[in-house]
């Protein structure tokens, strides 16, 4: 992979990379949990004995060992840039701790700017796997 941000369209999902520790990311917009846990089976190669089947939330963020290796996958049922921030807060965190960097006040720094990057890609390129009329005219 190259250094440079790579956001890359697959089906409903977008796939970053983020190029300081050079983790993926995937973002997944499915309007339910369930789809959500289906695209994770199918395309990330997740098991059952990995996943909470009936859980009731608007979003989620999880680091999972796939056939891959370590990515995190971001997922919000609704369009509303709060919960986008707030998963993407979660990976941050991941992404830091996933690569040996110990997450405190010393370096909150470094969490924000990765938070920023994460939800600034999703949000840019979100169009491309949300359709216009589906989202809130706000965001």
């Amino acid at each position: 992979m190259s250094d440079t941000p790579i956001v890359t369209k697959v089906g409903r999902v977008l796939q970053i990379f983020e190029p300081i520790y050079k983790q993926v990311f995937f973002y997944d917009c499915a309007p339910t949990y369930s789809e959500h846990l289906q695209w994770l089976k199918k395309d990330v190669k997740i098991s059952d004995e990995n996943m909470e089947i009936d859980k009731m939330c608007d979003g989620e963020f999880m680091g999972w060992d796939s056939e891959f290796g370590a990515v995190g996958t971001i997922w919000t049922k609704n369009k509303n840039l709060e919960l986008l921030v707030h998963e993407c807060l979660h990976a941050a965190v991941y992404d830091m701790a996933m690569h040996g960097m110990p997450v405190n006040e010393h370096n909150d720094e470094q969490i924000a700017y990765l938070q920023c990057f994460l939800f600034t890609l999703i949000r840019e390129n979100r169009d491309a796997v949300i359709p216009c009329k589906k989202r809130p005219k706000n965001v």
